[in-house]
């Protein structure tokens, strides 16, 4: 059984119990933020506290601030890209979940 049929189950048990569907769509949104923006913003971090080290590491002061740029150019492209994939996501969770 795939993951989506999975959740189907788990949210008809919540049904039966009374879980509202407000309730229901707070718990999709909280678990596909997890999936799409937690590990973006760390890796975002990540990305750039490296980029900021080997910059000084390497004595390349004078880069540093177009580095920069084009990072977090590159980051809000990226990020753009998770909410346009978050957003249908959502969408097609909420129809097959909640219909």
């Amino acid at each position: 059984m795939n993951e989506l049929g999975t959740t189907r189950q788990l949210f008809e048990k919540l049904s039966k119990i009374g879980v509202t569907k407000k309730e229901k769509k707070r718990i999709i949104v909280q678990e596909l933020v997890l999936v799409y923006f937690i590990p973006v913003i760390f890796g975002a971090f990540a990305g750039l506290s490296l980029i900021y080290y080997c910059t000084n590491l390497f004595g390349g002061d004078g880069v540093l601030g177009q580095f920069m740029r084009t990072s977090v150019g590159v980051i809000a492209l990226y990020i753009g890209s998770q909410l346009v994939f978050y957003l249908l996501t959502k969408g097609k969770y909420e129809r097959e979940l909640l219909e």
